[in-house]
């Protein structure tokens, strides 16, 4: 319940900065980093390769920046990143794809209604916003 509180503000605040601002705080990432190994150190100390795998999508995600030279923000990575200390690799996998899915039919909309700029940012946390929402729904602890 406390982690899912922590995502919920964690996320819904970099969401409004990302949609508003089109920047995301470094400082509530680091902080929520810090919350999160906090609540890991407090469980067991064992990294098995369950929890580093966790690790992946955001990592992927900050190599996607690399290549793309920027085209994907740098903070969506460390967004997704910081998401390992709370989720297995299983809901982060879920909450990126209904994101990344969400991103896309925004996308799309936004094509149909003549936005063809190739340039155009599109914020990605709302997205992962709402996939994580979406999660909470559906999942069952």
């Amino acid at each position: 319940m406390i982690r899912d509180l922590n995502m919920l503000v964690f996320l819904g605040f970099n969401a409004w900065e990302d949609w508003r601002k089109r920047k995301i705080s470094l400082t509530s990432i680091v902080l929520a980093s810090f919350i999160g190994a906090l609540f890991y150190a407090g469980g067991s100390m064992e990294w098995t390769y369950r929890q580093i795998l966790a690790f992946l999508p955001g990592a992927f995600l900050l190599l996607w920046s690399y290549l793309t030279r920027g085209k994907v923000g740098i903070g969506d990575g460390l967004i997704v990143l910081e998401m390992g200390w709370y989720m297995p690799l299983d809901e982060i996998t879920a909450v990126f794809s209904a994101a990344l899915m969400g991103a896309a039919v925004y996308s799309g909309i936004l094509y149909m209604k003549g936005h063809r700029n190739k340039d155009l940012c599109i914020p990605f946390v709302p997205f992962l916003l709402g996939g994580y929402v979406g999660g909470l729904c559906l999942w069952t602890r």
